[in-house]
C-alpha cells in the first residue's frame, strides 16, 4: 500500500484525466490514508455517480480521530452538477505572488 510509508502525509493532489477511477481513489483514501490526512485535491478525476462521494463521506465520518477534510475538485465541475454529484459549489481563486 502506498500509505504504509507515508504516515505523515496530509494531502494528495491527483492529475489523471480519465485513467483513474474516482470511486476507487475515494475508497482507497477513506480506508488507507493516515490519521493526519486532511486534504484531497481531485483534478480531472472521473466521478460517475453521487454515490461515490456519499460512500466516501460515510466512510470518512467513521475515522478515528475524525479530522475535517478539505475536498478540492478542479476541472469540469459543471458535468458533476448535472449528474447530481455536486449540489452547492463555491469557488476559490489562488493568487500567486
Amino acid at each position: 500500500m502506498i500509505f504504509v510509508n507515508c504516515q505523515q502525509l496530509e494531502s494528495i493532489r491527483t492529475s489523471s484525466g480519465s485513467r483513474l477511477s474516482g470511486k476507487r481513489l475515494l475508497e482507497f483514501v477513506a480506508k488507507y490514508s493516515p490519521k493526519n490526512f486532511h486534504e484531497l485535491n481531485l483534478r480531472e478525476v472521473n466521478l460517475k455517480s453521487k454515490d461515490h462521494l456519499e460512500s466516501f463521506f460515510s466512510s470518512w465520518k467513521d475515522r478515528i480521530p475524525l479530522k475535517p477534510l478539505s475536498l478540492i475538485i478542479n476541472g469540469n465541475v459543471e458535468k458533476y452538477k448535472g449528474l447530481g454529484v455536486i449540489k452547492n459549489l463555491s469557488t476559490q481563486t489562488n493568487k500567486i505572488y
